[in-house]
């Protein structure tokens, strides 16, 4: 896996207040596959904008909140709220202990005008509880998988990425993009780390001659899978 985003202990970012804890779930929660599709992992609860089968939950993850039509979700009562002009429910603060999460996050837009990647890992954070984990598994930037599916955004998921989801990481090096200065900012809080899966041609190489196929040449690396650690 690769480097740890920030070693220094940072002060957790804003949380919706207007969003209950869900007390009874501090140590346990949810196991949630968002973007799941018709591919949902076993033993998690599956998440997408369709009611494929296999989906337990229907919500639009490219948004602010992720507001449900139904009440209840994995066993546990949702909070009903009405946000964003939009009456539903939503998941408490710290109801989820882990999440997967493969090849969804490139179809998000990445900019000023729709930050949806900002968006999703802001109430990721959020219904997380501390300690939780999300795999976020996304094709790797220099290899040919992130560009045939016109339904990717215009950028791909680098490493870089990652390192702006730590509150320490973005006040030393990028305060404007938190939401402490940006009303469109982070206000996440998480421990990265990453890695990838290789091109099968590069598993017998040795760890130097990977590092270097991974500096260098287009198709070494065929995924991203990052490891984010919820901080609170």
């Amino acid at each position: 896996m690769g480097p740890r985003a920030a070693a220094e202990p940072s002060t957790s970012g804003d949380r919706n207040t207007a969003i209950e804890p869900h007390m009874g779930m501090a140590t346990m929660g949810l196991r949630l596959d968002l973007g799941c599709g018709k591919a949902k992992a076993d033993g998690f609860i599956g998440i997408d904008r369709r009611k494929f089968e296999g989906v337990d939950g229907v919500t639009d993850l490219t948004q602010k909140h992720w507001i449900f039509d139904q009440p209840e979700l994995g066993g546990i009562k949702l909070q009903p709220v009405n946000l964003d002009g939009k009456a539903g429910f939503v998941l408490p603060n710290d109801s989820v202990s882990e999440v997967r999460c493969s090849h969804f996050l490139e179809h998000l837009e990445h900019n000023q005008r729709h930050p949806e990647r900002v968006r999703f890992v802001n109430e990721l954070w959020r219904v997380l509880v501390p300690g939780g984990t999300a795999t976020i598994i996304t094709p790797h930037w220099a290899s040919a998988m992130a560009y045939g599916d016109f339904t990717h955004a215009d950028k791909p998921v680098s490493e870089f990425f990652y390192y702006y989801l730590n509150k320490a990481w973005r006040e030393a090096n990028a305060p404007d993009n938190d939401i402490e200065f940006n009303p469109d900012g982070y206000s996440c809080d998480f421990d990265p780390e990453w890695g990838h899966s290789l091109h099968p041609d590069l598993t017998k190489l040795s760890e130097e001659e990977k590092r270097y196929a991974l500096l260098w040449n287009k198709e070494a690396a065929l995924e991203l899978i990052a490891k984010l650690t919820a901080r609170k």
